[in-house]
């Protein structure tokens, strides 16, 4: 066949704005596709080549195994155009939707893909639940959806808010979410004697509250205060564990030359940056919120508004979209 004739009908060729397609990748004999990709030209048939390559990229482990079993059982693959006309954007729409849409069909196995897909900016912005973009259905939609929101400006305890948008997982427990957010952080003296209570946020959301029962500098780890265990996916992050052991960068350098490869070859004065590393703090407290009052934990779930921010003359509200890892409430 030839395959060349699949950019002149896509318009690929011509490298027109609307060349983009979405496919899927069956196994012969099977009702639903293995992968479902987005693609131009040709792409479809040069992936299937890229899986049959003796170097395999990591990300393609799982893809390259389906393909290497279905033609070692002589069994053949059948590559479908699903929806061609498309820009970039639509594609990744399109590739989106039908991979939620599989992976919630099929009772035997998942799709080979690595990730769900392109989310798009209102499923982005919108949380849910459990944390996931995927199909489902109507009732599990709404109760997953339908966040109600808690009003900030009705607390008078002082607060730290600090996002775990990164590190925080679906599955974590109470006491996941409690080693994922105590640390460690860039807080100063004057604001630490203050905090009442730290808020775990989830792009938005309080996943956690617990009360803040102290505070140690990061090289001050123990047994009776561990070191926070942060996850970074499904790993704990144990390099700034090791960072903040070592008070001479040198001595680093020797022990762990990647990993001062890594954090520390750019900085223009190393030393001061691994000061810095070993100067920040963690919190320690009950990680199960036993101590939190009840009106704090009615926020648990919630979209956060309205933290206050007083200026000289008025009241405002703070931004919990912006940067900053690290949020206060401010409270007269």
């Amino acid at each position: 066949m030839n395959y060349k004739k699949l950019n002149d009908i896509t318009g690929a060729t011509k490298n027109e704005k609307n060349r983009y397609y979405v496919y899927g990748l069956y196994e012969e004999g099977k009702k639903l596709p293995f992968y479902i990709g987005k693609g131009e030209g040709t792409r479809l048939i040069s992936h299937i080549d890229e899986a049959l390559t003796e170097v395999v990229q990591e990300e393609n482990i799982q893809f390259s195994k389906k393909i290497k079993i279905i033609r070692k059982n002589e069994g053949k693959i059948i590559p479908v155009i699903i929806k061609f006309g498309l820009t970039e954007d639509e594609a990744f729409m399109a590739e989106s939707a039908l991979i939620n849409l599989i992976n919630f069909s099929k009772e035997d196995e998942a799709l080979t893909n690595i990730v769900s897909g392109h989310a798009s900016k209102r499923e982005k912005d919108t949380i849910s639940k459990d944390g996931l973009i995927q199909a489902r259905t109507l009732e599990n939609f709404i109760d997953n959806y339908a966040l109600s929101e808690f009003d900030f400006s009705t607390i008078k305890e002082k607060c730290v808010f600090i996002k775990i948008n990164n590190s925080f997982q679906a599955d974590d427990t109470i006491e996941d979410i409690y080693h994922n957010v105590r640390g460690v952080w860039n807080i100063s003296e004057s604001r630490k004697k203050d905090l009442e209570y730290a808020l775990a946020l989830y792009r938005g959301v309080c996943v956690g509250v617990y009360k803040i029962q102290g505070w140690k500098k990061a090289y001050e780890h123990s047994s009776e205060y561990p070191f926070p265990t942060r996850k970074e996916g499904d790993k704990i992050e144990t390099s700034e564990e090791t960072i903040v052991k070592y008070s001479n960068i040198e001595d680093l350098k020797k022990d762990y030359p990647e990993l001062y490869q890594r954090c520390f070859s750019k900085s223009k004065f190393p030393q001061k940056s691994l000061d810095k590393w070993r100067n920040r703090s963690f919190f320690y407290g009950n990680w199960d919120g036993s101590d939190v009052p009840h009106h704090l934990t009615q926020c648990l779930n919630k979209r956060i508004i309205k933290i206050p921010k007083f200026s000289k003359s008025t009241k405002e509200f703070k931004s919990i979209n912006n940067q900053a890892a690290v949020i206060y409430n401010d409270v007269k």
